[in-house]
């Protein structure tokens, strides 16, 4: 309580922020740009100073090290140009330090079956997020927690049409079985809401922004509608091999052909929300219905 709950209540706050178009304009207008770069490192390491210290866990080594990773991120758009290689190699930084779970051993739980390395994953994806879509100014349309009336219609839609391709192709590889929650109603629809309130503020919010980045990559370039999601759904699938021992190669393919609805969803209602609705009711269904 000392230490763990103002932690998350700081991280939080910051996190949520990210969402409002409000304050990523507020945010831009701080000049010079290295002050931005700078609140963003001095932000990053402050919840984990609030939980180590209090919880007795602080490691000095751990410290240097999300100060180090989140100053390469947080300053790369002072250094460096805004070209194309950069723009690769600051997004591939961002997807490895996820992909290997970095924060899983960087955030000690003071506590047994206690996982507080959330806070880390949060604080990477406000961090990247706000360097590239601010201080980059890279374009991405529909960056919210509030879908509109259209929004929601178009990510049910995408919905309502993978989860029967998706359902039988993920048991029929074994990545999933078959069991669905027997509950009492209230249960079930509270236990429902919970996972796809986490899942598209959280989870939807970082995979359905980064791959729509991916997009954008290529429809800004030109290229056909159809490479552009299929590319990008490929991408997000690869980030998917780690799930439960890597290669994982049967959850990858799961992975990427939901991404492939999502990315339709993307381009169809031109939001990252609209996406971010179909990814949280695929979660819930996988989450109710499934067992890995």
């Amino acid at each position: 309580m000392a230490g763990v709950l103002p932690a998350f209540l700081l991280e939080s706050a910051f996190f949520l922020a990210v969402g409002f178009e409000a304050t990523r304009v507020l945010f831009s207008r701080i000049s010079p740009p290295i002050v931005q770069s700078l609140l963003l490192w001095v932000s990053s390491f402050i919840p984990y100073l609030l939980v180590s210290l209090t919880a007795h866990t602080f490691d000095s080594h751990s410290l240097l090290v999300i100060c180090g990773i989140s100053a390469l991120v947080s300053f790369w758009w002072v250094v460096f140009p805004r070209r194309l290689a950069f723009d690769i190699a600051f997004l591939c930084v961002a997807a490895a330090v996820i992909v290997v779970r970095l924060f899983s051993w960087l955030y000690l739980s003071p506590m047994p079956h206690f996982d507080i390395d959330v806070l880390g994953h949060l604080m990477w994806i406000r961090v990247t997020f706000l360097a590239f879509l601010v201080q980059r100014g890279f374009k991405v349309a529909g960056v919210g927690f509030w879908p509109h009336a259209r929004e929601w219609r178009e990510g049910a839609l995408q919905f309502s049409i993978a989860i029967l391709p998706l359902s039988l192709i993920a048991v029929g590889l074994h990545v999933v079985k078959f069991a669905p929650q027997h509950l009492d109603a209230p249960l079930w629809i509270g236990l429902a809401a919970g996972y796809f309130a986490g899942t598209f503020l959280v989870v939807a919010f970082s995979e359905d922004i980064f791959r729509s980045i991916i997009t954008e990559f290529f429809l800004q370039r030109q290229k056909p509608v159809w490479v552009a999601v299929i590319a990008s759904a490929l991408i997000l699938g690869a980030t998917h091999l780690g799930y439960r021992g890597f290669p994982n190669w049967g959850f990858a393919l799961v992975g990427a052909i939901g991404h492939l609805f999502y990315t339709i969803a993307y381009v169809r209602a031109r939001s990252v929300r609209a996406s971010m609705v179909a990814h949280a009711l695929t979660v819930v269904a996988w989450r109710m219905f499934f067992r890995s």
